[in-house]
């Protein structure tokens, strides 16, 4: 099955598979550090101002991404959860509680029934 041939081969592919990524990766570097030509320095300006323009924490409205609207649900939502949180952690609080509450009543009774049985074994 699984021969030194086989694993000769496998590493022979590979290994021609890593050149040809090594070789894309470089041409994407190449292409991507060329700068753009073609646009005179007045366009780019006024592509600079209008681009200046947009900014997106310009005006705080609802869809921008940093706006004043999310920072206020984002609060809320942590409010909502804090409640969450404490209200579950009373109710196991107040679970445990009961729990204690019920043992010590069957204890009570349990001890309560069993100085009765001993009471009637005396009488007898």
């Amino acid at each position: 099955m699984g021969g030194p041939d086989d694993s000769k081969k496998k590493v022979e592919e590979l290994e021609k598979k890593l050149a040809e990524t090594m070789e894309t990766i470089e041409k994407l570097k190449e292409k991507f550090a060329e700068k753009p030509e073609g646009k005179g320095e007045e366009e780019k300006a006024e592509l600079g101002k209008k681009q200046a323009g947009n900014l997106p924490d310009k005006r705080a409205g609802r869809q921008e991404r940093g706006g004043k609207w999310v920072r206020r649900r984002q609060y809320y939502a942590v409010k909502r959860h804090e409640q969450w949180l404490n209200k579950e952690a009373a109710r196991r609080l107040h679970e445990t509680e009961k729990e204690r509450i019920r043992q010590e009543e069957r204890g009570i009774i349990g001890s309560t029934i069993m100085r009765i049985l001993d009471i009637s074994r005396w009488k007898k």
